[in-house]
């Protein structure tokens, strides 16, 4: 039986994702059990079982695979943003997407992509890079779903979202992870929302 064009295409690409992952997990492993600055591409190409040439064809650093874990902030955004509930306003609807993306992360999880943003200087440089990308990602997300709103009102919004996203991680981890990130910020939302 032929299989059709478009079954190998998927199925490359199913491929290719599948190994993108396989060297994820192998990264974070040996991040977690040796630290980023002494784990090599080659160590973690080993563990992916692949060849450090290819490691190359998927990240151009090992920077880039802890970088990869905090992109996408304002892709989930959108998509919840997309499916909120008819009549509902900007606010609110990115202070309840916001909560519930932050309620998706496991607590183990945090606190190791945490400490191993925290651990390169190289890391953490491309991570604020990040928060300019997601706030103008956001900000054409909002524009899009409330065209008819003022176009400052949402790029202070999508502003002030990415800032929150920051300032609960920054208070979740200072204070010891004690409670939820979620927590933290839908304190953050609730004090912006008292001086509106």
């Amino acid at each position: 039986m032929e299989m059709s064009d478009e079954a190998g295409p998927g199925r490359r690409e199913q491929k290719r994702q599948q190994t993108r992952q396989r060297i994820i997990d192998a990264g974070l492993s040996l991040f977690r059990a040796d630290g980023f600055e002494p784990t090599t591409i080659d160590a973690i190409a080993l563990a992916a079982g692949i060849s450090r040439r290819s490691f190359f064809h998927y990240f151009k650093s090992k920077d880039e695979i802890v970088l990869s874990l905090h992109k996408g902030f304002a892709a989930p955004l959108a998509q919840a943003l997309a499916q909120r509930p008819e009549g509902q306003g900007p606010f609110a609807a990115v202070r309840q997407a916001s909560i519930r993306i932050a309620e998706g992360y496991p607590l183990e999880d945090l606190i190791a992509i945490d400490r191993l943003m925290l651990s390169s200087p190289v890391v953490r440089a491309s991570k604020q890079a990040g928060y300019a990308r997601d706030e103008a990602e956001l900000f054409e997300s909002l524009r899009s779903c409330w065209p008819e709103a003022d176009a400052l009102d949402l790029r202070l919004l999508a502003m002030v979202t990415i800032g929150i996203a920051r300032v609960s991680l920054d208070a979740w981890r200072d204070a010891g992870a004690d409670r939820p990130l979620a927590e933290h910020v839908a304190a953050a939302f609730d004090a912006i929302g008292a001086w509106r």
